[in-house]
């Protein structure tokens, strides 16, 4: 007679051996990650400071003293190392690690967009050559065949041939790199987003049982906490205030793009169908994006260049009625979650996508009115 118990048991044993191994590697990625962070950026700052490498003043500029702007530096060596042990980790207690072109492709793009973002941070590159890195970059992942095939009914639209999906995803890699990057106007604003949305990207592998990604997300996590603390706590003139530069924005841009895109895509042989697959990236990066839409349309309105910076963004329409920085970082950080919460109801609820959308405009649009009000009553 079989002894079902015993493979109850067995089975029970076997779960909560795999539970411990996967959260074991991410926090030992996370936790690296943050110890390197706080190694690395001191040193950096006296790179810096010893180099005369500062953001310098400008009237859009929001700060009043010069401040190191290589942070960015830090987050590359940080997350590859950390990760590296994580798996390193998960691979001696749990099943073979694959690699596959994904992953060549993103870490070949990474290291584009880094060293772009470090050349940029150190002596200004020109906008073409920007461009051209960040394209090539972006390009990487549909040459390794990552890219949006399905707007799951978004537009009325679901499945889409590589001669639309190819050239849109490039495209929607390069917007969403530089929405980071734009975004990163106020101490913690960038950081604190792109943390909220790797957090999002976190727990939906977790539910789907992937397992690598969320190991390298807590590595991206644990660096940006160290920075967080440099860039929000620092004291400028002492010397302890960074910013994370291009280096660091357009990093953290393209990894978003990556993680966004790999839930984005529809593949059945990995997952199955899911209607929300391209709601939650939307919704997950829906302040940087709808914020740099904005400006943009404002620009357009105005007869404006599209590369002309301005103080037009969200951060500097909440600080112009009154609030300060750190105020303003809260109100932001609140938006997004209210957003997030928001869809899923509206999800919850079983509405279309495109509802979800519109209704996403126009509360964004009754946000920024309010800002125009309380602007013109201060």
């Amino acid at each position: 007679m079989t002894d079902y118990s015993a493979f109850a048991s067995l089975a029970k044993l076997k779960s909560i051996i795999s539970f411990a191994v996967i959260y074991s590697s991410i926090i030992i990625t996370f936790t690296l990650s943050l110890v390197l962070g706080f190694i690395i950026i001191p040193k950096i700052l006296s790179y810096c400071q010893k180099h005369d490498l500062y953001d310098r003043l400008d009237s859009r500029k929001l700060h009043t003293k010069s401040i190191p702007r290589l942070g960015g530096l830090a987050f590359l060596p940080s997350m590859l190392l950390s990760f590296l042990c994580g798996i390193i980790v998960f691979h001696y207690t749990s099943d073979e690690i694959k690699v596959n072109l994904w992953a060549v492709g993103v870490v070949a793009g990474m290291v584009i967009v880094y060293i772009t973002g470090l050349a940029d941070d150190h002596s200004e590159l020109s906008p073409k050559l920007k461009f051209l890195a960040q394209f090539i970059a972006a390009a990487l992942l549909p040459m390794c065949g990552l890219y949006l095939n399905n707007l799951y009914g978004l537009f009325g639209v679901y499945e889409l041939s590589p001669w639309i999906g190819i050239p849109l995803t490039i495209y929607l890699i390069m917007f969403v790199n530089n929405s980071i990057n734009l975004i990163d106007g106020i101490d913690g604003l960038s950081s604190s987003l792109c943390i909220i949305a790797l957090l999002g990207f976190m727990y939906m592998n977790l539910y789907h049982d992937i397992i690598v990604y969320p190991a390298l997300i807590s590595g991206i996590i644990g660096v940006l906490m160290a920075y967080m603390y440099f860039n929000i706590f620092g004291n400028a003139e002492k010397g302890t205030k960074i910013f994370m530069g291009d280096s660091g924005s357009l990093l953290l841009g393209y990894m978003l793009s990556f993680f966004a895109l790999k839930h984005a895509i529809n593949n059945t042989a990995v997952l199955p169908y899911r209607d929300y697959a391209l709601l939650l990236p939307l919704t997950l990066l829906l302040i940087p994006t709808f914020d740099v839409v904005r400006v943009i349309i404002v620009r357009k309105m105005h007869g404006l260049s599209m590369t002309q910076p301005d103080k037009r963004h969200i951060h500097h329409k909440i600080m112009a009625i009154g609030l300060t920085q750190h105020q303003t970082l809260g109100v932001i950080i609140a938006a997004q979650i209210c957003f997030m919460a928001l869809n899923y109801s509206l999800y919850v609820m079983e509405l279309n996508c495109n509802i979800i959308l519109v209704t996403d405009i126009l509360v964004y649009m009754l946000g920024n009115w309010i800002l125009n009000i309380l602007k013109k009553e201060e």
